[in-house]
């Protein structure tokens, strides 16, 4: 069963400079030479979760970036940065909505089922709660 919701938690921007991804490129290459390379993992993983965050955080589907970024370290993160430009642009020239709440709102008008108590699409409770977006946590029998 899936957990509850939690806030989206934005990374600050300056992670997504150009300059973060080369510096982890350039650790990654000098870290072949040296005995402690499996520390540079570290980096990779924490690059993955800005990449995770950032994507849940603009209501885009949020798995496969931060897999590439584990795998294939700075090359991905680097990719992962011209695509997110390009992503940013095309929503604000595309009239396409920006921030996570826009992107709520646009998913709750879009949807044709209003907010109310619904049959439990799972089986555990009698009625469960559909916010407009979301089924919730609360049940009734």
């Amino acid at each position: 069963m899936k957990g509850p919701e939690r806030e989206s938690n934005p990374p600050p921007e300056w992670v997504f400079k150009p300059v973060v991804g080369l510096a982890a490129l350039a650790l990654a290459i000098g870290a072949v030479f040296i005995a402690a390379w499996p520390l540079v993992l570290i980096v990779f993983l924490t690059l993955a979760v800005q990449v995770y965050e950032d994507r849940r955080a603009q209501g885009l589907p949020h798995y496969a970036w931060p897999n590439a970024v584990v795998y294939t370290g700075p090359l991905a993160y680097l990719a992962y940065l011209r695509s997110r430009r390009e992503t940013l642009a095309n929503r604000k020239t595309n009239g396409v909505p920006r921030s996570p709440e826009e992107w709520q709102a646009a998913r709750a008008a879009a949807n044709p089922h209003p907010p109310a108590w619904y049959p439990d699409p799972s089986g555990q409770a009698k009625w469960r709660w559909w916010d407009g977006v979301n089924w919730t946590h609360h049940t009734s029998s």
